[in-house]
């Protein structure tokens, strides 16, 4: 799989940040795949998948390759949002 991300950085109060775009096109790739690949490549990113189909088995399957959280999208943006950002906050307080 090659790598299928755009990446930019920027400062925010006064802390440079990196941010990281991923498009996976599904079916061809699934969020354990994509996720597995981030990791490698970057394992200090925190990594959140928003996934129609969230079971246990994948909520599994996906901390064993380093995403911090799964969540359904009956979750909504409001809660991806807070999940998005409680994730960074604990990536920042560990660099």
């Amino acid at each position: 799989m090659g790598r299928r991300w755009a990446e930019s950085s920027e400062e925010i109060n006064g802390t440079q940040t990196r941010r990281h775009s991923v498009r996976f096109k599904m079916p061809v790739a699934n969020g354990i795949e994509a996720g597995s690949e981030i990791h490698c490549e970057m394992p200090t990113t925190p990594i959140v998948v928003y996934t129609l189909h969230k079971t246990p088995e994948l909520e599994v399957a996906a901390k064993l390759v380093g995403i911090r959280q799964v969540l359904g999208k009956e979750a909504g943006a409001k809660e991806l949002c807070s999940a998005i950002e409680k994730e960074l906050a604990s990536a920042n307080t560990l660099h």
